[in-house]
């Protein structure tokens, strides 16, 4: 009879730790620090197509259960990724116990976008096991620019977004001062800049720029 109110006061502690794991959990956003916010705002990471984006945030300590996937994004942007990094000693390989292991981590989410997916992404969400509140930022990729990849040249540049080498060489004139000097990691315009007017079409742009209405 003991050995049964052992077993059974023993399922009660694990339950009780299972069910006061989740709480509400404070976030800080360490990277890139141009978009750490100011108060309690949710912070705007803006890049651009090409450009690898990690967005860190460090977290307070968390409990880490058995057989639990500590953090998900069930709606994130094609190809996005997330990952846990731990800032203590201990590592994934470990398994922890039913009580749990409490860890310091480093939530991050990483992400190369195309040209199709410049826009805005309105409250995206990381979900942490052991928190009730989510991690919430929001992510703006601007349209008509790139990030150099490695390989990359004027010329396959044009040919993947339809126009002429030169054309983007003229519109990045200040920073590439000859063909020959693209470097890996510069952000680039696809075309020149032009700043509609009040009445101002769009059908009425593709004939002065002669560009197709989807490229625009």
């Amino acid at each position: 009879m003991a050995s049964s109110f052992s077993v059974l006061f023993q399922t009660l502690v694990i339950l009780s730790v299972f069910s006061l794991s989740a709480y509400g959990c404070d976030y800080k956003l360490v990277h890139p620090a141009s978009a750490i916010p100011v108060g309690n705002e949710v912070p705007v990471i803006t890049t651009a197509a090409g450009c690898m984006v990690e967005v860190v945030f460090e977290t307070g300590e968390l409990i880490v259960l058995p057989d639990v996937d500590m953090l998900t994004m069930e709606i994130r942007p094609p190809g996005a990724q997330v990952r846990l990094e731990s800032m203590n000693q201990w590592v994934f390989d470990e398994q922890p116990t039913a009580d749990g292991v409490s860890v310091n981590f480093r939530a991050v989410f990483a992400w190369k976008p195309a040209l199709a997916d410049a826009k805005f992404y309105d409250g995206l969400r990381m979900d942490l096991a052991s928190c009730t509140d989510p991690i919430v930022f929001s992510i703006q990729v601007v349209k008509c620019r790139y990030c150099v990849n490695e390989r990359d040249s004027l010329h396959s540049i044009a040919a993947d977004f339809n126009t002429h080498w030169t054309q983007i060489w003229s519109s990045n004139i200040d920073i590439l001062t000859s063909p020959d000097t693209l470097r890996t990691g510069d952000e680039i315009a696809l075309g020149n800049v032009y700043h509609t007017q009040v009445s101002s079409a769009l059908c009425s742009l593709v004939l002065f720029v002669m560009h197709a209405r989807s490229n625009l």
